[in-house]
């Protein structure tokens, strides 16, 4: 009953929630060209970031659309593309005093429109296409400690999203917390660039294939989201699943050198090596909207300054 509602409730707010946010980025787009063009010598480019805002603002619709829709998402991408690309088809034929600036608005919004909608239908494939969730168990123990809720659900996204060739050999992923460990655990000293300390003390930890035990990682909750992480961050898929992802990779490093590709120097260096290269890799594909957003922002005002400097 309760998934129902929220489902109800999600297809009540997709249409507000999607147009208002969408108008919000356009208008922090504007904001944000507006005052270094005035001071650039470049005034005469704003109309064609006016332009751009347009167009970031057809591609932000679908994209929230999609996000928030409970179900049918890529029926609503469509339906909801369709329908823009309707209103500009009318606006075309429809006269009115603004013709141009409305058809040529209109246009970019659903050439925006149009990109995030072939981006949604390329990279948001299904699960088992990309990582292989049920291959690897999850398993949750905890003693006195109640870990945020979106941990599991951002460990299952970092497993789906990561290459199956990195993942073959690991037979479960155990977050826990430190009060959860047995005394042999706790007892236990590890190495770390030659420095020694407490099992418990780290974020968590490999541990190889070794005759008849598989090869798993443990995660500990209590460590990785810490007190000093602010609360309102959990409420948002990509800052978890940054702080998470940091140490899984890492550890998952561990086992790529020593099942997959070898290496002959620190091992704390090639496993921080693999956990960058996998965590952007998992950002290409998860969060490639916001790479969409923020290398043209980068390369722009990379050109300004480079331009000011000449001067």
């Amino acid at each position: 009953m309760k998934t129902k509602a929220i489902q109800i409730i999600r297809w009540i707010i997709l249409l507000p929630v999607s147009v208002f946010i969408a108008l919000l980025v356009s208008y922090f787009i504007l904001v944000l060209f507006m005052v270094p063009l005035n001071y650039s010598g470049y005034p005469w480019l704003f109309e064609y970031f006016d332009m751009l805002s347009y167009f970031v603002t057809g591609f932000v619709f679908i994209y929230l659309a999609f996000f928030i829709a409970p179900c049918y998402k890529h029926l609503t991408v469509v339906v909801l593309f369709v329908i823009l690309l309707a209103l500009w088809i009318v606006n075309t034929i429809v006269p009115n005093p603004f013709y141009w600036y409305a058809f040529i608005s209109l246009l970019s919004i659903v050439l925006g429109a149009f990109l995030a909608t072939i981006l949604i239908f390329i990279f948001n494939k299904k699960p088992s296409a990309i990582g292989v969730n049920s291959m690897i168990e999850i398993i949750e123990h905890y003693k006195d400690y109640e870990p945020p809720k979106a941990v599991l659900k951002s460990l299952k996204r970092l497993i789906r999203y990561t290459d199956k060739k990195y993942l073959v050999g690991i037979s479960y992923v155990e977050l826990t917390n430190t009060a959860a460990l047995n005394r042999e655990l706790r007892r236990e000293k590890t190495k770390s660039r030659k420095k020694s300390g407490f099992l418990h003390d780290s974020l968590g930890w490999y541990c190889e294939k070794w005759k008849d035990e598989p090869a798993y990682i443990v995660l500990l909750t209590d460590h990785i989201f810490s007190s000093n992480l602010s609360k309102w961050r959990l409420y948002f898929n990509f800052p978890v699943d940054a702080r998470l992802s940091m140490t899984f990779f890492h550890e998952l490093g561990h086992h790529i050198h020593k099942t997959k590709i070898p290496e002959y120097r620190e091992t704390e260096n090639v496993a921080d090596d693999w956990k960058f290269r996998l965590y952007f890799q998992f950002v290409k594909m998860r969060y490639w909207y916001l790479l969409l957003l923020l290398k043209p922002i980068g390369y722009f005002y990379a050109f300004l300054f480079v331009k000011r400097k000449e001067k």
